[in-house]
């Protein structure tokens, strides 16, 4: 009914919209007049759109997760049924067997026969009931088809002193406390997604901290440094800065700016547990296996009212505890109504796991000093985004065992996000390079465990990054964090079976030009367009003289006029592997290699080594790049 009324009161709106521009045409001098009257017409009916649309979608939301919940129960008691059956059917087949067998040195033919009967059965029953279990996953599909394609939904605008003008907090809030992802926008200008965000009172603040200073739109500063935002709904946003490499901050700043709010939502929780790892809500076992089929996994603490998005995410070798480590946060403190960096930062590594275990790691950004490595217990709600696929497998010589290369590869260069399941850990790797028809992955959100304990830090501290090739090859690089030191065994090679997904989410191509900024397919007014309504942006960089093609998300993006600048900080050097067509592995001294790309073809490029603050080269280059949204 309320849907009806909407579409009413638009088909209303439009119909006077149409009356007014008539009016005005037959009319120039009411032109004023009638602007005015639009703008504030479509400001109320915008603001009254969006009361109808958020109240009809909590009754859908709630809905859907009851639905869900059935779905699933009813799912769970069909497997257990198929289970059990399948479990009766092969003992007693076994049972048959073993008569046959039993005491019987030689067997006639009437027994081999009879043997082959057996078989033959268990075969046919067992594909049959193959074929139910493969109804059970449609079932399991068709929860999750339209959350695969949900848009980016602005739910907040806030003036300088933390006004609303669009919007409301609590709905930003309740989005982030359930597991939604979170993208801002700073003035009219700036885009970004926040790793991670807590709640102060009525208000929420989160983290972006994926930032190098820059000297324009498009170019970097000769002296770097990582320039981290804390953003609070108060409109006021906290600056915190550390030259690369090192432990000196040049200033630290608070200013107040407009901001806006886009979330888009990752479906109902998965699993719920105590402090103590007590169930509460949902399995356990369902969150394993969303995780083996490559989920992206998000945590939240109502107690702190923290949530953070899981960078890696391990599964025991006994299959029954899960543990997602958060990276990418910072040292922060309460400073109500907002959260500030608390000054002499350092980095706030954590193993959040299923038991209600929490390990977290400390050290100084910009140098290797440890400020302490605690646990706590935590109650957490784990929420997982399923929209991922399966692309290829393959075993560690890199033979195809499930799905194809192609797949993996052409999905990749049509901008999908690609994930990898190895061993029992699965991890998004940061950039994708295609060279030789193969596919390379670069890891590097992952911070070493404890040999002993999966849920524990190494407590020397060490960043454990990887170059995964689909060939089967996967090179490491082991460095303590704040340093350029790298440990004993730093660099190991091994062949490694990899399980490789795709997400579902759709991805578009808005814009295609070559090097010299020349628009060959889309346009610059559809990237921006999709940038201002919060979407996400990949790219494809295509440089002059290279074998290879590298594809990257943007960290943060910049609109300058009608040109784009994406920034990618989370990028280390490599080269080509000796010998090797399509391998590639990390350079020795390794740097540092943060990209401007803009929609000019223009590609600015510096470097600064691991560990160090020492300059390796600033320069820029051209490229055709394609560009993609979501």
């Amino acid at each position: 009914m309320t849907v009806e009324i909407n579409k009413n009161k638009i088909e209303t709106f439009e119909e006077r919209l149409e009356d007014q521009k008539t009016l005005k045409s037959e009319l120039p001098e009411l032109s004023q007049r009638v602007e005015q009257k639009l703008a504030e017409t479509v400001q109320q009916k915008t603001r009254d759109l969006s009361r109808a649309f958020a109240k009809e979608k909590s009754y859908i939301q709630a809905w859907t997760h009851s639905e869900s919940l059935k779905c699933k129960a009813d799912i769970r008691n069909e497997t257990g049924t198929l289970e059990k059956r399948l479990s009766e059917n092969l003992q007693n087949k076994i049972a048959d067997i073993k008569r046959i067998l039993h005491g019987a040195e030689s067997h006639t033919n009437t027994d081999i026969a009879e043997l082959h009967d057996i078989l033959n059965t268990a075969r046919k029953e067992i594909d049959g009931l193959a074929m139910q279990l493969d109804n059970i996953m449609l079932k399991l599909n068709k929860l999750t088809i339209g959350s695969c394609h949900l848009k980016w939904m602005h739910v907040l605008t806030t003036d300088t002193n933390g006004v609303v003008t669009f919007g409301s907090k609590s709905e930003l809030i309740s989005a982030a406390m359930t597991g939604s992802d979170v993208r801002i926008q700073l003035r009219d200008y700036y885009f970004t997604s926040v790793q991670n965000l807590q709640t102060v009172g009525d208000n929420i603040c989160g983290q972006a901290l994926f930032h190098i200073s820059k000297a324009s739109w498009k170019t970097f500063q000769e002296n770097a440094y990582w320039w981290s935002l804390n953003v609070c709904t108060t409109g006021r946003v906290q600056m915190m800065r550390y030259y690369v490499g090192n432990h000196v901050s040049p200033s630290t700043n608070f200013e107040t700016w407009q901001i806006q709010w886009f979330v888009r939502e990752n479906g109902p929780s998965e699993y719920k547990h105590t402090s103590g790892g007590t169930a509460l809500n949902g399995y356990l076992s369902d969150l394993i296996t969303n995780v083996r089929r490559g989920a992206d996994v998000r945590g939240v603490m109502e107690s702190l009212g923290y949530t953070a998005k899981m960078d890696n995410v391990q599964i025991s070798d006994t299959g029954n505890l899960v543990v997602g480590q958060a990276v990418w946060h910072v040292s922060q403190s309460l400073a109500p109504p907002n959260i500030e960096f608390q000054g002499n930062d350092y980095w706030w590594f954590s193993n959040f796991a299923t038991d209600g275990g929490h390990y977290m790691s400390r050290w100084r950004i910009g140098e290797h000093t440890s400020v302490g490595a605690t646990n706590e217990n935590r109650q957490i709600t784990w929420y997982t985004d399923t929209c991922w696929q399966l692309a290829y497998q393959h075993d560690s010589a890199g033979n195809e065992f499930l799905g194809s290369l192609d797949k993996l590869r052409s999905a990749a260069e049509r901008g999908h996000r690609v994930k990898l399941m190895i061993g029992d850990t699965s991890v998004e790797p940061e950039q994708v390079i295609v060279r030789g028809g193969h596919v390379n992955a670069m890891i590097i959100s992952k911070v070493l465990k404890a040999n002993s304990n999966i849920k524990e830090f190494d407590s020397t501290g060490v960043w454990d990054w990887s170059m995964v090739t689909t060939t089967g090859t996967q090179t490491t690089l082991k460095l303590r964090v704040g340093e350029a030191t790298e440990t004993a065994d730093s660099r190991v090679i091994t062949a490694t079976a990899v399980t490789w997904f795709i997400d579902t989410r759709p991805w578009r191509k808005v814009l295609a030009h070559d090097k010299f900024g020349t628009v060959t397919s889309g346009s610059k007014v559809a990237l921006t367009d999709a940038v201002k309504l919060g979407a996400r942006v990949r790219y494809i960089m295509r440089f002059d003289g290279s074998d290879s093609t590298t594809l990257q998300e943007a960290d943060y993006i910049a609109i300058y006029g009608a040109d784009v600048g994406a920034n990618h900080v989370r990028s280390v050097s490599i080269e080509k592997t000796p010998g090797s067509t399509v391998e590639l592995r990390f350079q020795k001294n390794p740097y540092w290699w943060f990209t401007i790309a803009a929609t000019t073809g223009y590609v600015d490029m510096s470097r600064w080594t691991v560990g160090e603050h020492t300059n390796r080269g600033h320069n820029s280059q051209t490229a055709a790049i394609e560009w993609f949204v979501n």
